[in-house]
């Protein structure tokens, strides 16, 4: 009686290990990590996938051109910004439509134009420009830089995660991250993020609008200065006329701040 109860006992630690085996093989094949509360390591990834935080906090001027996900007809492509990320200050240079070179000089946090430029005269009479020309403008970069920017995106306090996930695209694992946040400039972000889940670029990102939806493919990245990396094409699957190409961008530490103030 002993040795079947013995018996007994071994077959059932044995059948209990087989199990403990069986349930830790599977957490390790299909693995899912819950950054709902703690969005750390997510945001710690995506900074390592563009050279570091330090390395973007340390940059203070950006220069960039860009073609493609035009927000209106008023500017033709390409378009080229250069900002100062201290205190907000923009200079944009862009031919109209109709023709005419403009340089505008304004402020992207107070939202309000220093000077501005057709065809190298200074305009002196603002009001029309600023109710109609202005916010197409100020439209068109925020849809830039939230492009541009994106990985950048996950140091904001208003950033937030669902559940993340792994998955196999392309024979490449990526972590997908539901977002949820607003910019800096107040622009909305509500999609899907995939990233490489080893180098922390990002890779895919569906964007979800009320008005409309994105898929891109990020493909292309550039060093742009001092190791900081930076998405530079983003290519739509479902609209061709999303797609946008940085073919400039580049960082400075240093820069005349007389570019922010004429001409």
């Amino acid at each position: 009686m002993i040795d079947n109860t013995s018996a007994q006992f071994e077959y059932n630690m044995k059948t209990f290990r087989i199990l403990l085996y069986s349930i830790f093989l599977l957490s390790t094949l299909f693995p899912k990590h819950s950054f709902g509360q703690d969005t750390t390591p997510t945001v710690n990834k995506l900074w390592e996938g563009i050279g570091g935080k330090s390395k973007w906090d340390e940059t203070h001027f950006i220069l960039f051109s860009a073609a493609g996900n035009n927000t209106s007809t008023f500017i033709e492509n390409p378009r080229k910004f250069l900002i100062n990320r201290q205190n907000g200050d923009c200079r944009f240079e862009g031919a109209t439509s109709s023709g005419d070179e403009i340089t505008l000089l304004f402020n992207y946090r107070t939202n309000k134009i220093r000077k501005l430029y057709v065809n190298e005269v200074e305009q002196t009479n603002l009001d029309n420009f600023s109710a109609k020309n202005f916010p197409l403008i100020t439209k068109q970069f925020k849809q830039d830089v939230s492009l541009l920017f994106l990985p950048t995106v996950l140091g904001s306090k208003q950033f937030k995660t669902g559940d993340a996930q792994q998955k196999i695209v392309d024979a490449e694992k990526l972590t997908v991250v539901t977002v949820n946040s607003t910019t800096d400039l107040n622009v909305k972000l509500n999609g899907k993020l995939f990233f490489n889940s080893e180098s922390g670029k990002i890779r895919r990102w569906e964007l979800s609008a009320e008005d409309d939806s994105v898929q891109y493919l990020i493909d292309n990245f550039k060093d742009i200065g001092d190791g900081l990396i930076l998405p530079t094409t983003f290519k739509s699957l479902n609209d061709n006329s999303k797609s946008v190409i940085f073919s400039t961008v580049a960082a400075f530490v240093d820069m005349e701040l007389s570019k922010f103030t004429t001409l």
